[in-house]
């Protein structure tokens, strides 16, 4: 009964694709990612070996990375770059496993993996990622708050300083057209009638009808007090009809 039993394990030992992993040194530590070549057989060519990624073999070795296979000129194997995870000091030189209902074998040479300690919750044999982001989501709801915070503050910041800066360039503006205590004053405020019309459009009509009396005397070699004191009334009326559309500064 035992040599049956015997025959029966052997023969699905040797009927498990034999898959080797090459290490580029005979020490690793657990947990650890280390690099690794794995040499495929012919006949295991057309397995689905891209599989491989993100499995844990018998609580043993997890596969991180595996590309594509190569073959070299001449050779009789396929050769696949590889990444691998020992969770557990291995007893043994092989580790079987499942790739779909196919039966492997993943073997190496003698190779001495160093025991770590690491916390439970830690190892990737789990294959949980640590609950970090669930336990602690209050805090990085608050953080990324905290850290979103300051741009629209900018904005709004920047905004009201805009409105205040505008504010004050308007009522500038506005003292230099009130400010007119003389002819010459008013000539010059009409030289820039041009730079006051895009903040204020609603002078644009009373410097009409301001011009109508300006132009009378202002191309006059020589101007009487009493034309004038008609210039100066003519801007006192402007001033009347466009304090309305002061307001709204």
């Amino acid at each position: 009964m035992f040599l049956l039993l015997l025959i029966f394990i052997t023969g699905n030992c040797w009927s498990a694709e034999q898959l080797r992993l090459v290490f580029p040194s005979n020490e690793v530590k657990q947990g650890a990612l280390v690099r690794a070549r794995m040499i495929v057989p012919l006949t295991a060519v057309n397995l689905p070996l891209q599989k491989l990624k993100g499995q844990n073999l018998s609580e043993t070795i997890y596969f991180q990375q595996l590309s594509p296979l190569l073959r070299k000129d001449g050779a009789s194997e396929y050769e696949a770059d590889t990444q691998v995870i020992f969770l557990s000091v291995p007893q043994t030189t092989t580790v079987p496993g499942k790739i779909g209902d196919a039966e492997i074998n993943v073997n190496w040479d003698q190779l001495t993996v160093i025991p770590t300690e690491v916390p439970k919750e830690m190892l990737w044999a789990d294959f949980t990622a640590p609950d970090v982001l669930y336990k602690n989501w209050m805090w990085l709801v608050f953080v990324a708050i905290f850290l979103l915070i300051p741009y629209p503050a900018y904005l709004l910041w920047e905004k009201l300083s805009f409105k205040k800066n505008e504010r004050k360039r308007k009522l500038a503006l506005m003292e230099e057209i009130k400010s007119c205590r003389s002819y010459d004053d008013v000539v010059a405020l009409w030289k820039k009638k041009h730079s006051y019309l895009p903040t204020f459009p609603h002078l644009d009509g009373p410097f009409i009808d301001l011009e109508k009396t300006l132009f009378k005397v202002q191309f006059k070699p020589v101007q009487s007090e009493s034309e004038k004191a008609e210039v100066m009334s003519a801007y006192q009326k402007f001033l009347t009809e466009t304090e309305g559309g002061f307001r709204g500064i």
